[in-house]
């Protein structure tokens, strides 16, 4: 009988152990945030208290926090419920649980229970909020809106959400890339770290890249270098020239025992040479979280943060730019912000504001409202934009009623989706672009009901469209009358059958500028090239090119050329054909690369070697030997005209050192006369020493090699002003 009592003695001390051990590991996996590792350990220790009666009830708690915060609602459900029906609740736990029945499409279940609840709370605020608030949820499941919502990349293997249009691709938000060479998981959702996605072309939005390719990141947008934690979601300003970026703060924090990066904002700015962060956001801190940032319709800037002094979770803020940087951060007021969360917003082309909230009565998790700023109103977008799941990340434009939005309505996935309003009737979307699919904004249009002979003028918005409603059975032209710049068109449309469609009206630029760009085979612009023009093979200008290698001219009319032939020292001739301008030339600039191959040795002039002795100014045998290679470059191109230039070194008077080069660019023009070259095609000019290559001036102490530099000749081309 002992031997027993002390065999059940131990089980008991082994299986507390064991008990206190799990219960240890899954605290400190919750405390790190690492959900999805924590939560089967509290289901296991849940199961365990409910077969064995041993244990403790605040399991059940855990497993309900652990399910929740990975996004396992149906499982969270089922442990709340248990703590609901075996009257072990708290207040808390009810709020969850109301929470948990829409989120698993329960809403018949709210009344009984908020009843329940209050009967056992009946002092709670939180739970006489849900009284208030439960007939508004009803109520909003009969809310139908005329709008398709439709994934538009079902076959994505990671989760992504937050699209936003960037010029012709979409950019979006995506955990399914692991860009980091070390394990990058992050431990709440057991998934990758997230980055910030390209598609390419937004009407083609279908996965597209292979293995190979996605292994080479051709699916991520780079352009602003990825960090090794979490980026986006991002925004843009109307012009494309800034960025705003949510991602996580490189420092962490400790508190409890708890580790976690907040979230921080970056804005970047548009360069010459790419995006690059400023520093004019001061507000972010290692105490709290700050993202989701957009630019309203007066530039102000407006973002998420749950920072201290805010109604409760996540609020709205607005800063306004004033004297070179963003001002500190004013919260949206109560009837944007609620005791929960409002997060991601946006702002619309009409000035209208669109964000998620879970505060607000919704069907279930985060519901997108838009705030009206005309008559400061704000309404529930309803079904289908909104479901019973975390909708969020609305994009819309409200000129065509189009655009995305985020939810994990499908399998607690989170997925894209686009948005197009179902239009009853006839509606045309006129896109103007150019003859390389750039959208062009701001083009007024005239629309012509050839059936009754009466217009109407529309102007194209931002993204370079207009809707246009029609009348069954018309026909309509669509006219863009031309400006300065651009060519007039027009297409005819015949309005035939119910729904909303599509056509581009083709802007084609006139006066279009060409550019030669001058440049070496390492692409360094050449100064000093001797561009020959010719049209019909009839010279028409000669011209040399600035430092910037550039020369641009309208190619039309009285300026039309046809062909070029290029001389630059020392490198050989270039001859090429010029494009014609025309109307199906898709940019504003024809930019055409003019590249110089150096001559070879033989033949390179190396006018190092045309040195003087100190106070002299006789050529040396080598300095003839370089003037031979120069005579027959000219004779080669009689219509060339050359100026030989001399320089000194500073020692001596500074006008006798003029004289001297003079002497010396001299000696070199006398030389080659006497070889054959007529002497109107080759000028002498002396600089003395007002043109040194080195620090070498008077009074400063050098070497004689150091003189020697300064003591040279040099050899440019000039134009005939004849």
């Amino acid at each position: 009988m002992k031997i027993k009592i002390v065999l059940i003695l131990l089980g008991i001390i082994r299986f507390a152990y064991a008990q206190g051990f799990k219960e240890s590991y899954a605290t400190q996996l919750s405390n790190r945030l690492e959900f999805v590792e924590a939560y089967p350990v509290w289901a296991e220790l849940s199961a365990t208290l409910m077969n064995k009666q041993k244990g403790k009830w605040n399991y059940l708690r855990m497993a309900v926090e652990a399910a929740y915060k990975s996004e396992q609602f149906e499982k969270s459900f089922y442990w709340d419920s248990i703590l609901v029906a075996k009257k072990q609740a708290t207040a808390k736990d009810m709020i969850v649980f109301f929470d948990l029945l829409c989120l698993n499409n329960k809403h018949a279940l709210l009344n009984p229970y908020i009843d329940s609840a209050l009967l056992v709370f009946p002092k709670d605020s939180l739970i006489q909020i849900w009284k208030q608030k439960a007939p508004l949820v009803l109520g909003l499941l009969n809310n139908k809106t005329n709008y398709e919502v439709t994934p538009i990349r079902p076959e994505a293997k990671g989760e992504e959400y937050g699209a936003v249009p960037y010029k012709r691709a979409l950019l979006y938000v995506s955990n399914e890339y692991n860009t980091g060479f070390v394990n990058t998981t992050y431990g709440r959702t057991g998934q990758n770290y997230s980055n910030i996605g390209l598609i390419e072309d937004a009407k083609n939005p279908s996965v597209a890249n292979g293995f190979w390719e996605q292994i080479k990141n051709k699916d991520l947008w780079t352009e602003i270098p990825p960090t090794k934690t979490h980026d986006g979601p991002i925004s843009f300003s109307k012009d494309y020239k800034q960025a705003f970026v949510t991602s996580n703060q490189t420092t962490t924090n400790e508190n409890n025992s708890i580790k976690f990066s907040r979230l921080q904002l970056k804005i970047y700015s548009l360069t010459a040479d790419g995006w690059k962060e400023d520093k004019t956001f001061d507000w972010n801190s290692p105490d709290f979280s700050t993202g989701h940032a957009v630019l309203d319709a007066d530039k102000n800037l407006i973002f998420a943060s749950d920072r201290p002094g805010g109604f409760g979770g996540v609020d709205l803020y607005k800063c306004i730019w004033k004297n070179d940087h963003w001002g500190s951060p004013v919260n949206m007021g109560p009837s944007i912000n609620t005791a929960l969360n409002e997060m991601f917003p946006f702002v619309s082309n009409k000035g209208n504001l669109y964000f998620a909230s879970n505060g607000w009565p919704g069907i279930g998790g985060l519901d997108i409202f838009k705030w009206n700023t005309k008559d400061s109103s704000l309404s529930h977008l309803g079904i289908p934009i909104n479901s019973n799941d975390d909708d969020f990340a609305f994009y819309i434009n409200e000129i065509n009623n189009s655009g995305y939005l985020s939810s994990n309505r499908n399998k607690r996935k989170d997925q894209i989706y686009s948005v197009q309003k179902i239009v009853e009737g006839i509606e045309l979307q006129v896109n103007t672009i150019t003859c390389n699919e750039n959208t062009v904004s701001n083009i007024p249009l005239t629309i012509t009901d050839k059936s009754k002979n009466t217009s109407q003028q529309v102007t194209t918005d931002e993204n370079g469209a207009a809707i246009i409603k029609m009348q069954k059975g018309r026909d309509y032209l669509i006219s863009f009358e031309g400006n300065e710049y651009s060519y007039p068109d027009s297409l005819l449309y015949h309005a035939k059958t119910n729904g909303r469609y599509e056509k581009n009206l083709k802007i084609r630029l006139k006066n279009q500028v060409t550019s030669l760009l001058v440049q070496d085979e390492k692409l360094k612009p050449l100064e000093g090239v001797m561009l020959n023009f010719y049209n019909k093979k009839i010279p028409v200008l000669k011209v040399l090119t600035p430092a910037n290698g550039q020369y641009a001219w309208t190619n039309v009319g009285q300026e039309l050329k046809d062909s070029v032939y290029a001389n630059f020292i020392n490198h050989n001739d270039v001859s090429i054909k010029i494009p014609k301008a025309g109307k199906d030339r898709c940019n504003d600039t024809l930019l055409i690369p003019l590249t110089f191959i150096k001559k070879q040795a033989d033949e390179f002039i190396n006018l190092d070697l045309i040195l003087y002795d100190f106070d002299k100014y006789f050529l040396r045998p080598e300095g003839k030997f370089e003037l031979e290679k120069l005579v027959k470059y000219m004779k080669a191109r009689p219509e060339l005209i050359v100026e030989l230039s001399s320089h000194t070194d500073s020692r001596g008077e500074y006008d006798y050192n003029i004289t001297l080069s003079n002497n010396r660019s001299q000696s070199c023009i006398d030389y080659i006369i006497s070889k054959g070259i007529d002497a109107t095609h080759i000028i002498a000019k002396g600089y003395g020493e007002s043109k040194l290559v080195n620090p070498c001036s008077d009074n400063v102490p050098c070497t004689d090699e150091e003189h020697q530099q300064n003591r040279r000749t040099e050899l440019k081309l000039l134009i005939n002003t004849k």
